[in-house]
């Protein structure tokens, strides 16, 4: 079976994207049908649209298997963290969810909110890193998948600080 992985690592790494991203969009629609809590504000604009036009990427692997690797890490690494919101939110509504947020963010302290989610990036900046020092090769499959947590990093800092900022100007008082 390893011996037809290898010979076919191409077509298994695209096979498992897709796979990987079709949990991704899953999870998000389990978690908001509507968008109304989706952090990437370009997937959030573009509608469910966005979600059909990401799926090529699942052909990443026919140009470079290493950053196929990569792409498979993070979109897992996505749909995990949409699943563990899935619960609370088909359990009180997405829309009762979102006002929970914006009920957070207007009583909450941004220190917090920064020590919160410095604290979630750095830990899989963490593991990306340990994958390198304990593999030391930078261009080895080691390599890609530590790769792949560096991009989910880096997109939950990205995504989610937009997101924040977003909160809070819907819960500033006019001026």
């Amino acid at each position: 079976m390893s011996a037809w992985i290898s010979s076919n690592l191409d077509h298994c790494l695209a096979l498992a994207i897709l796979m990987a991203r079709g949990a991704d969009i899953l999870s998000t629609y389990l978690v908001t049908p509507h968008l109304e809590l989706e952090t990437n504000g370009l997937a959030r604009r573009m509608g469910w649209g966005f979600a059909v036009v990401t799926l090529p990427v699942c052909l990443v692997p026919y140009f470079h298997v290493g950053v196929g690797l990569a792409c498979l890490v993070f979109f897992l690494l996505v749909a995990g963290g949409n699943f563990k919101g899935v619960w609370l939110a088909r359990s009180i509504g997405e829309s009762r969810y979102l006002d929970l947020l914006r009920e957070a963010v207007r009583q909450g302290r941004e220190r917090d909110f920064a020590v919160a989610i410095s604290g979630h990036v750095l830990m899989f900046v963490a593991l990306g890193m340990l994958l390198l020092l304990l593999h030391g090769d930078t261009y080895g499959w080691t390599a890609y998948a530590a790769q792949g947590f560096f991009l989910y990093a880096f997109a939950v800092l990205f995504h989610t600080c937009l997101f924040y900022r977003r909160l809070r100007k819907a819960v500033a008082p006019a001026r």
